[in-house]
């Protein structure tokens, strides 16, 4: 191989995963399943998790004929307990010897009721689901982490933890403690060099978004009317109290008004699709983004609101690839 032929293959494998090993919580469905798609495409090997067997088999009998039995593996695991958490993390350990290149907290789930009517059941599901097994899944994975040349950790957050977007408060509540845990953690483990990043997204078209919200006799949908501009800018919801009532809790992906609306209040004009976001998270475990850690990637602004406060500037010890670096989600 000549000079030039070895800098085009050098370079190449900058935008590969070629012998990466990866984790992957949530992966049976909507981004998840995105996420794990993308990984394999690029030449990683990725042990996905799911609650239930059954669509763990559908993604492996999709997944197993185009990049192969030994590189698609997968494991059922309830990830929000300790159980569940341990038994991925001893699969994971037998399976990739004790090493682990790239893990992705994607796992969540939403109950959109209005805190008056949350539950302490629902409040410790969406706690333990959205957060819990994120921070969890990090200590436990460590050990294999520290074995790896260059590990990344990638957690899959929402927008919803950077500004109100009406999605409901316990929801919001655990995405912002993801993106703030990852700037954190990005700090504590710079020194393993493990990276740490985050993506927040916008609304993008999962299963997540098509489950309509509770209802109840005694709350009328006009009583769980959103505040102006929760959906961070857009104008048709802003200015129509009656759509802004009810386009936050609406199944958005069944409710062709609300689509509208959240369209108008969203640069590109659509949706986000769940490539998009898997994009972004195979970027941030690629070698060519080596020294980004601890950013959070979000979609930050929309027509006539003011941009999203940005962290401060980063601490001592924390690499990042420019100064308040809060790349902008396209979609």
């Amino acid at each position: 191989m000549d000079h030039l032929q070895h800098m085009a293959a050098t370079q190449a494998a900058r935008w590969r995963l070629d012998g990466r090993t990866a984790i992957v919580t949530g992966g049976s469905k909507g981004l998840g399943a995105a996420i794990v798609e993308e990984l394999l495409g690029l030449g990683a090997t990725v042990l996905f998790t799911a609650r239930g067997s059954e669509d763990l088999d559908k993604m492996l009998e999709r997944l197993a004929p185009t990049y192969g039995a030994d590189k698609v593996l997968c494991c059922a695991a309830d990830v929000s307990t300790a159980d569940g958490r341990a038994s991925l993390v001893e699969r994971a350990t037998a399976l990739f010897g004790g090493a682990l290149d790239i893990l992705v907290n994607n796992v969540g789930t939403n109950i959109r009721r209005p805190v008056e009517e949350a539950t302490e059941a629902e409040y410790d599901t969406m706690v333990a689901t959205n957060q819990t097994s994120a921070f969890f899944l990090c200590k436990l994975c460590l050990p294999l982490l520290r074995k790896s040349a260059a590990a990344s950790v990638v957690n899959v957050a929402s927008a919803a933890g950077i500004r109100s977007s009406g999605t409901g408060v316990i929801y919001a509540a655990t995405k912002a403690a993801m993106t703030h845990m990852s700037e954190a953690l990005a700090c504590e483990w710079a020194g393993h060099n493990i990276r740490v990043n985050c993506v927040a997204p916008w609304m993008v078209l999962t299963p997540l978004l098509e489950v309509p919200p509770p209802r109840t006799a005694h709350a009328p949908r006009a009583t769980l009317a959103a505040p102006r501009r929760c959906i961070r800018g857009a104008r048709a919801i802003a200015d129509d109290a009656p759509l802004r009532a009810r386009a936050p809790q609406a199944a958005v992906a069944n409710d062709p008004t609300a689509l509208d609306a959240v369209r108008a209040g969203t640069p590109l004009g659509r949706l986000g699709e769940p490539a998009d976001t898997a994009g972004a998270v195979a970027f941030l475990c690629m070698p060519a983004a080596k020294y980004i850690t601890g950013q959070v990637r979000a979609r930050r602004r929309t027509h006539g609101t003011p941009p999203i406060a940005l962290s401060d500037p980063p601490r001592r010890g924390l690499v990042a690839s420019s100064r308040h670096e809060y790349m902008l989600m396209t979609c």
